[in-house]
């Protein structure tokens, strides 16, 4: 009985829950400037919003703790 009740809650909880969406539909990142605490090579900060999956930022020798900050010129909601 236990068992029945625990799984038509999980299912209440399945069916009640509403769908997530994106928080934006644009990008807002995209093409803003970004800096760093360390860039290592070629993976520069400007990797993060230039909108290519390929590129991305990487911190030197891998040393933590590091941060990267974008400024999106205004404040969002």
């Amino acid at each position: 009985m236990r068992a029945l009740l625990a799984a038509l809650a999980l299912l209440a909880g399945v069916l009640i829950t509403p769908p997530a969406h994106a928080a934006a539909d644009t990008n807002l990142a995209a093409g803003k400037n970004a800096t760093a605490s360390t860039v290592h090579d070629v993976y520069r900060a400007a990797n993060v919003t230039d909108a290519d999956q390929a590129t991305y930022w990487e911190s030197t020798s891998n040393a933590f703790p590091q941060w990267v900050q974008i400024d999106l010129g205004a404040t969002h909601t």
